[in-house]
């Protein structure tokens, strides 16, 4: 009887089509602040990706509106990004909500 590595068993889960979106996630968790600066990475926090629509809290409804009018060319920088990882799944849009 042979053991598969903890490793071998992520490698394996991760690499099926249904944990794409959450590799597409950690990958922007990584670069949210590089992507959205400090002072906005500081009152945000992506938590999901749902229909090809990235979903981020916001501390405050005034944070929400701002960073609405600033969806295209945040979306652009992420979709850049996952360009190079996953070409065939970038994402079509993102939602703002505050947090509760």
């Amino acid at each position: 009887m042979s053991f598969t590595s903890l490793a071998q068993i992520l490698q394996q889960v991760s690499a099926q089509p249904a944990w794409r979106k959450y590799k597409r996630l950690g990958i922007i968790l990584q670069c949210w602040q590089e992507l959205v600066g400090h002072n906005v990475a500081q009152q945000t926090r992506p938590t999901g990706i749902y229909q090809e629509v990235l979903q981020v809290a916001t501390s405050s409804a005034v944070w929400c509106q701002e960073l609405s009018l600033q969806r295209s060319p945040i979306l652009s920088k992420i979709n850049q990004i996952l360009s190079h990882t996953h070409p065939q799944a970038l994402l079509r849009d993102i939602h703002f909500s505050t947090a509760r």
